[in-house]
C-alpha cells in the first residue's frame, strides 16, 4: 500500500453501529490509512466505502489488503438452481450473491452459522445497483441481544438450535465441491457436525447443533447472530410451493436445510414473530451506489436483502478471515 493517505469523511450508518467512509473525488481507495480503517471496523462492525473509483479488480485488491483465507463457499447451504453463488471472472473467491437473478428478499442472518467454522469477515461490492429497491439490510447483533425481552433471552438460553441438511448424492457433491465422501466426513469432524450416510443411494444427512446467541470475547458482549430466520423462511417457501416457482424444481430431498430445536421440535411461531419484531428498529438499509464496498463483521452483524425489481442488480461477494489482529 502507498504511504500516501487518502482523505475521507465519516458518517454513521445507524445509531447503534456502522460507519460510511466517503472519499473525496479522485481519491484512491487503496491509499486509505489501514490502521485507521481497522480501528473503525473493530469499533463499528460495518463499513461502507463510497465515492471511490472502484472496479471488480480494485475490489479484489482492496479486500485482500484486510482479509485472507478467502472462501469458495464450500459447504454452503443454498447451492441449488438460481440460488447458487457463481464464481466471477474465473476467480473462485469472487462470487455472486445468493439468488442473484431471483429478486426476492432475504431475511437477516449470520453467514454460514449452520457450521462451527465460518468466515469472520464479509465483503460486498456493487458493480451495478438495482433500478429500484434491492437494499442490503444489516443489523447489529449486540444491540439486537440487548433489545430482546427477557422471555426471549430465556428461551434461547434453554433451547439450542439444530440445523439439519438432508442432501442427495448429487446435492452434497455440489455443495461441498467434491465427490469424495471422506471429505464430507472430515468437514463434519472439523465442524462438530454429525453425519449419516445412506449406503444405498449415497444421500447424506448432516446435523449441527448450536446456540442462537454467542459471546463475543473480543467485545465482551452477548450477540444474537444465526441463520434461524433465513432457514425457517426457506422451509416455509418449500411448504407453500413458492420455492418451486423460484427454483423450477425442488431438491431431491425436499428441503436441503431445515432448523429445529435440539429435541427435534419446530421453533414456536410466537418465538419467530418476536425475533422478527425485535429487528425492526435496529435494521439499517444499505442503498447501493455504483462502486460501493460493504465490509461486515460476521461475528457481530447480521445481513439480508430487500426485494427488488429487474435483472440489473449486480453485487459481488467475498468472505474470509481478517488479515489483522481481531
Amino acid at each position: 500500500m502507498s504511504s500516501t493517505s487518502t482523505s475521507f469523511s465519516l458518517s454513521p450508518i445507524h445509531d447503534t453501529f456502522g460507519m460510511i467512509v466517503e472519499g473525496k473525488t479522485g481519491e484512491s481507495i487503496q491509499n486509505l490509512p489501514s490502521d485507521e480503517i481497522i480501528h473503525l471496523f473493530k469499533q463499528h462492525g460495518a463499513l461502507i466505502f463510497r465515492n471511490f473509483d472502484v472496479s471488480a479488480d480494485a475490489f479484489i485488491e482492496f479486500s485482500s489488503l484486510y482479509c485472507k483465507n478467502f472462501s469458495t463457499y464450500e459447504g454452503g447451504a443454498f447451492r441449488l438452481g438460481p440460488l447458487d453463488r457463481q464464481s466471477v471472472n474465473n476467480n473462485d473467491t469472487l462470487l455472486t450473491v445468493t439468488g442473484p437473478t431471483t429478486c426476492y428478499a432475504i431475511p437477516l442472518h449470520g453467514e454460514m452459522y449452520y457450521a462451527r467454522n465460518k468466515p469472520s469477515l464479509l465483503w460486498f461490492f456493487c458493480e451495478n445497483p438495482a433500478a429500484e429497491n434491492g437494499e442490503t439490510t444489516i443489523c447489529d447483533g449486540i444491540a439486537y441481544y440487548k433489545k430482546m425481552n427477557e422471555q426471549l433471552k430465556l428461551f434461547f438460553s434453554e433451547h439450542r438450535l439444530k440445523y439439519i441438511r438432508p442432501l442427495t448424492h448429487s446435492e452434497w457433491q455440489k455443495a461441498f465441491q467434491t465427490n469424495d465422501i471422506d471429505v464430507i466426513r472430515t468437514w463434519c469432524l472439523e465442524n462438530d457436525a454429525t453425519l449419516v450416510v445412506n449406503e444405498v443411494d449415497g444421500s447424506i444427512n448432516i446435523e449441527y447443533t448450536c446456540a442462537a446467541t454467542s459471546r463475543n470475547p473480543r467485545l465482551d458482549e452477548d450477540v444474537f447472530i444465526n441463520p434461524l430466520f433465513i432457514v425457517y423462511h426457506f422451509e416455509q417457501a418449500v411448504r407453500s410451493g413458492l420455492a418451486a416457482k423460484v427454483l423450477g424444481t425442488l431438491p431431491g430431498n425436499g428441503c436441503p436445510i431445515i432448523v429445529r430445536l435440539e429435541d427435534g421440535s419446530e421453533v414456536p411461531e410466537l418465538v419467530l414473530q418476536e425475533v422478527e419484531h425485535t429487528a425492526d428498529e435496529l435494521t439499517a438499509n444499505v442503498s447501493w451506489r455504483r462502486g460501493d464496498i460493504l465490509m461486515i463483521d460476521n461475528t457481530r452483524v447480521l445481513h439480508g436483502r430487500r426485494e427488488y425489481l429487474g435483472s440489473d442488480r449486480t453485487i459481488y461477494f467475498r468472505a474470509g478471515d481478517p488479515a489483522f489482529a481481531f
